[in-house]
């Protein structure tokens, strides 16, 4: 896995945010688009369980966390899912005018600036056009500072589940609520996570959802998504072996 992992990592990962990654292996789509089906990154995913000690709502894009909201309270009403306690984890990244302009917001008077902001607007408004009046708890985290380099970046998925992970939950049943085709990569970044923090003990039971993938997907983000799973299987095969 370490070759494959050094392979992926020097040729594959993308340069910039999701979105604004520039299309690449295009003329293998059909050649790659079955091996990304078997794999998968496009179907959606269900649940494995009726019962959560934790449902965690990750954070992305405001469109892509309204997709996520309403995908969970689908699931909510037609799978009778039910938990504990409910997280809606964000970062503090500002928001993207190309992708997130303020035509997307409805009925306010303050528009979001920050995806944490965004997050609690998108459940407020999905949440009432649903009939729902239990609300998550929201969780930000700050940007994040290279101590080198300076730079500073948006917190990731691992990121956000590290300050999760800050409030010394009690080891339960996860579920993460994604989507296609992110979603093994963040559950296998969310082990990683649990696995540094060392308080919660194997086997780790987190299970994943999210909503089928459209096939017209940019094949480097497929390929990235990819490359950041066996990067996250190491990691963790790597901190297993050191125990």
């Amino acid at each position: 896995i370490a070759e494959l992992d050094n392979l992926f990592q020097n040729n594959l990962l993308r340069n910039g945010e999701r979105w604004q990654t520039q299309p690449r292996f295009e003329n293998k789509r059909d050649i790659l688009m079955p091996h990304f089906e078997a794999g998968g990154l496009i179907h959606e995913k269900k649940p494995s369980f009726r019962h959560y000690d934790y449902v965690i709502i990750l954070g992305a894009t405001a469109d892509r966390m309204r997709r996520r909201t309403r995908y969970f309270l689908k699931l909510f009403k037609d799978h009778k899912i039910e938990f504990g306690e409910l997280i809606f984890l964000a970062g503090e990244r500002p928001l993207d005018p190309e992708v997130e302009p303020n035509d997307l917001w409805w009925n306010i008077e303050v528009i979001p600036k920050t995806e944490a902001e965004a997050a609690e607007v998108v459940w407020s408004q999905v949440a009432h056009e649903e009939g729902i009046t239990f609300k998550p708890k929201f969780l930000s985290t700050p940007m994040i500072q290279d101590p080198k380099t300076r730079i500073v970046r948006r917190p990731g998925t691992m990121d956000t589940i590290r300050n999760w992970l800050s409030t010394n939950p009690k080891q339960g049943k996860v579920l993460l609520v994604s989507n296609q085709p992110y979603c093994d990569y963040q559950r296998e970044a969310t082990k990683q996570a649990v696995a540094e923090q060392g308080q919660w003990r194997e086997p780790l039971e987190i299970d994943v959802v999210g909503e089928q993938e459209s096939s017209h997907t940019n094949v480097a983000v497929l390929l990235d998504t990819i490359a950041r799973y066996i990067h996250a299987r190491k990691a963790i095969s790597d901190l297993m072996s050191k125990q």
